[in-house]
């Protein structure tokens, strides 16, 4: 399995988990900012996940979908930094 991050992201704030291995969550989940700083977290534990993988992570957001009738989660594949 490749590395990946999800990030939940929320309005002002975003909660990373990252896994290198299915099931297997590399360290612990933190949360950051929507500014340079909390951008500038978030990079470099990219760069960490990278390097501790070999690999560079795919990035996964949580997309809440909301309908009349139903609301639903689903996982979107958006890119590879």
């Amino acid at each position: 399995m490749d590395p990946v991050i999800g990030l939940d992201v929320a309005q002002g704030k975003s909660q990373v988990q990252a896994f290198l291995q299915k099931k297997k969550p590399y360290k612990k989940s933190f949360v950051f900012d929507h500014n340079v700083l909390g951008l500038h977290d978030f990079y470099r534990f990219y760069q960490e996940v990278e390097e501790a993988a070999g690999l560079p992570p795919v990035v996964v957001f949580e997309d809440i979908i909301m309908n009349l009738f139903y609301s639903s989660y689903r996982t979107i594949k958006l890119f590879t930094i």
